[in-house]
């Protein structure tokens, strides 16, 4: 039941991850165009955390390379990073 909830999950949470990137490069291409100063300090930005313009999410897909008594492969991990 549960690894059919993550393969549900994972798709819906990578794809909302990378709409959000592309929002955020877009308004920060537009900020650029129009010649915007930076209006936070790089503290407010780390207080921001993930709400912070310049803050993107990225996604490591991780094989792990050990086999398993039965002498296959362990199953790859998905690892979300922000960056």
């Amino acid at each position: 039941m549960f690894v059919g909830i993550g393969f549900i999950a994972v798709p819906i949470v990578i794809l909302s991850y990378l709409q959000i990137n592309k929002k955020r490069d877009e308004a920060q291409r537009v900020n650029l165009e129009n010649g915007a100063v930076k209006k936070y300090t790089n503290q407010q930005l780390r207080e921001m955390g993930d709400r912070a313009p310049d803050f993107r999410y990225t996604v490591y897909f991780v094989k792990d390379e050990s086999t398993t008594r039965d002498g296959h492969m362990d199953a790859s991990c998905i690892m979300f990073h922000e960056s």
